[in-house]
């Protein structure tokens, strides 16, 4: 039973921040400004996001420096883009996945900004739909 439970979990982990060619032709139809070529770039900032990894640590095989992703995170961050693509894609998943990526995520910006000296509120969670499920800071650590 615990080979399933951890074939299970490294189904999720891939799950997480690999786009499937149905997920990736959404997001390309929706957001017109959005380029074939970026998709190794939503990857590596899903993986960010959900890790707290440093970009500069992003692993190789996202095939993708963390330059490159941290620069098209800020350029969809800038241009109003990333909240619309977080959400679309966070649409495509199942809801249980999906729950689990945004307490994930909100877990790793905890994470990240307590390493930052920062305090500040999510912006992940407050990036996500008013739809999504609300997560308290206290079940987080």
């Amino acid at each position: 039973m615990a080979d399933l439970g951890n074939a299970s979990e490294m189904i999720y982990q891939d799950m997480i921040y690999r786009v499937s060619d149905d997920q990736w032709d959404t997001l390309l139809l929706a957001v017109p400004k959005l380029n074939v070529r970026e998709r190794r770039a939503f990857e590596a900032v899903l993986y960010v996001l959900r890790t707290a990894t440093p970009w500069a640590d992003l692993p190789e095989d996202l095939n993708v420096s963390g330059r490159t992703a941290w620069n098209k995170h800020q350029f969809w961050s800038k241009e109003g883009l990333w909240e619309f693509m977080l959400e679309l894609f966070l649409a495509t998943l199942e809801p249980p996945v999906r729950h689990r990526l945004e307490r994930d995520m909100a877990r790793a910006e905890l994470v990240s900004s307590r390493s930052h000296g920062r305090q500040k509120r999510s912006r992940v969670l407050e990036s996500l739909s008013s739809d999504s499920v609300s997560i308290p800071v206290d079940a987080l650590i």
